[in-house]
């Protein structure tokens, strides 16, 4: 009796071990399942996450349409069409030409929109996580927004200096106004850029930055750091300098030349310090 109930017991705990190889078999099976949907989310799904962004994104680039539209009827028929690097008026045209740069901020939201899907690819290439994927599509789209927003300020300035110079008003200086909008914009996109990851089309994207994830970290931080600092400066020169001289004309060109320059001084000195931290990644 004693050895039967052995074998009867030995008998349930081997089918015991089955029952639970093949839960674990399964339990595995559903997590490789799990792995692949997170490596391989669908563009559609990833964009999507960035819908109400997109909308935004699209009514903003919208506006310099509108708002021209409604300004037209009421604008001279001959307006500014043209001013020189220093600031100077040197042509005339109908102000019908004015209608270019609100087409043109549609054509660039359509590219915007459209770079969006070789954008979430490159993030799926680079760290295959959906989180990485949708975190890069929705710091892309944040940055359009900013474009555009730069360009209804454009676009206004445009309107109120055809009123301006068709009636014979005072000059309206750009470059201050765009030193200060644009500097805006830089502080901006300066506490956005640390959130992007490793990809192929958008952030600090220089040679030590894909070494390895730690030096892409260190180099969108510093990146971002470097953007506020820049956008400051743009701020401050745009209060401070209230003409169209030299300072304002090429202040943006300047901050960016040296934004760019520091960015892949650090690049180098981050690949060499973090190049062998975070692991490696695929940047082919």
């Amino acid at each position: 009796m004693k050895v039967t109930m052995t074998q009867d017991s030995r008998e349930e705990k081997s089918m015991s071990e089955k029952s639970k190889g093949k839960k674990t078999g399964a339990q595995q099976l559903t997590d490789d399942e799990t792995a692949n949907t997170i490596r391989h989310t669908g563009w559609k799904a990833v964009i999507g996450g960035a819908k109400n962004w997109n909308v935004a994104m699209v009514i903003i680039s919208l506006l310099p349409l509108v708002i021209y539209l409604l300004a037209l009827p009421y604008m001279p028929d001959i307006v500014p069409a043209h001013y020189n690097a220093r600031g100077e008026l040197d042509r005339w045209g109908s102000k019908y030409e004015g209608l270019f740069f609100p087409l043109f901020s549609l054509l660039m939201c359509a590219i915007w929109l459209v770079c969006e899907v070789p954008v979430e690819r490159s993030a799926q290439k680079q760290s295959g996580s959906s989180t990485d994927q949708k975190t890069t599509v929705h710091t892309w789209v944040i940055g359009g927004c900013c474009m555009f927003v730069v360009f209804n300020v454009m676009n206004i300035w445009i309107i109120a200096d055809a009123f301006s110079k068709g009636q014979g008003g005072v000059n309206i200086p750009l470059e201050p106004i765009m030193n200060v909008v644009t500097g805006l914009v830089f502080i901006v996109l300066g506490n956005i850029l640390p959130n992007t990851r490793p990809n192929r089309l958008t952030g600090i994207r220089v040679s030590g930055a894909y070494k390895s994830r730690e030096s892409w970290r260190r180099c969108q931080r510093f990146g971002g750091l470097a953007f506020i600092i820049g956008g400051v400066v743009l701020v401050v020169l745009g209060i401070t300098v209230h003409s169209s001289s030299l300072v304002n004309t090429y202040g943006i060109l300047a901050v960016l030349l040296v934004i760019v320059v520091a960015c892949y001084a650090y690049s180098v000195y981050a690949g060499k310090k973090y190049g062998d931290i975070g692991g490696k990644m695929n940047h082919k």
